[in-house]
């Protein structure tokens, strides 16, 4: 039996949307009830894919592995990559030294900065859309002296 992951491909606009709501979902859930390391320890408190896969669920009470693993599926897990940010939302919720926050020590502080980084680029770059291939496109459809003599 062999396990295959699946690959999610998000976009910056889904990144974002993602961002938006796993913040809105997971700022409420206190720093206690967050762990490093595992989706669940079964009780009371999760990972960022545990709380949102659980949160998900059809019940949010379950903190059963079963309820709180994504099976590697949710496309949280990729929203970093539109940004060309290296690390994904699992390794910023395990690693106390991704992110320096106030409080590097809690896995939902370092979780919310990352959140909010992205949220910030993707609305830094709405709002400064220049991008290379826009300057192209916007030189190349200039008219061309020839045209307009």
């Amino acid at each position: 039996m062999s396990t295959e992951i699946i690959y999610t491909e998000v976009t910056k606009g889904r990144a974002y949307d993602l961002a938006v709501e796993a913040k809105n979902l997971l700022d409420p859930i206190p720093e206690n009830k967050w762990i490093a390391d595992r989706y669940t320890d079964f009780e009371s408190r999760c990972c960022v894919i545990g709380h949102w896969t659980r949160l998900h669920s059809p019940d949010p009470t379950d903190y059963s592995q079963d309820n709180c693993s994504d099976f590697f599926e949710s496309p949280l897990r990729h929203i970093n990559e539109p940004f060309g940010i290296a690390e994904n939302i699992v390794e910023v919720n395990n690693d106390d030294v991704w992110y320096e926050v106030e409080n590097p020590g809690h896995p939902k502080a370092r979780v919310m900065a990352f959140l909010d980084q992205i949220i910030s680029d993707y609305q830094v770059e709405q709002n400064n859309p220049e991008s290379e291939d826009e300057l192209a496109d916007a030189y190349t459809s200039q008219p061309k002296l020839e045209d307009i003599l």
